[in-house]
């Protein structure tokens, strides 16, 4: 990447690993966060950047940004693997007017505000329980056929 990107190194940085406690003050320390992956189930990611107040570009392969972001308004969600939506919306953030992307910041942390640990795992049950329902009512039909 310092390859790639080296006619723009004095714009760029590239900070590394970080440690778990240092992660909300490095994240409140940028103004977007850009998870451009090919695939993430979920996308732990998604939420920590929006709790940060950081709008967020993602693809539309990570379950987080199918839950979270709302394009336009917190964040971007472009396809995985097209580059030239990836390009759009880095372009968009960058050239955006200040009190747009104070705007966007400001939804960013609010859309993630009254999410919880709580909320998500009493979310996920639901949907264990539903699919398992689901499961034992289409093997109740099964039982029936001839």
């Amino acid at each position: 990447m310092r390859r790639v990107l080296n006619e723009f190194v004095n714009r760029v940085q590239f900070e590394g690993f970080k440690d778990w406690d240092d992660l909300p003050s490095f994240y409140s320390a940028s103004d977007i966060l850009c998870a451009p992956s090919r695939y993430d189930g979920w996308g732990l990611i998604v939420p920590e950047g929006l709790a940060a107040g950081m709008p967020v570009i993602a693809t539309d392969s990570m379950g987080a940004a199918h839950e979270l972001i709302a394009h336009g308004r917190n964040g971007w969600r472009i396809p995985a693997d097209n580059v030239e939506a990836l390009s759009r919306a880095l372009r968009e953030a960058i050239e955006m007017p200040e009190a747009q992307l104070q705007k966007m910041k400001d939804a960013a942390r609010s859309s993630v505000a009254r999410h919880s640990l709580r909320q998500g795992a009493d979310r996920f049950a639901e949907a264990v329980f539903a699919s398992l329902g689901a499961l034992s009512e289409r093997s109740r039909v099964e039982d029936l056929t001839p």
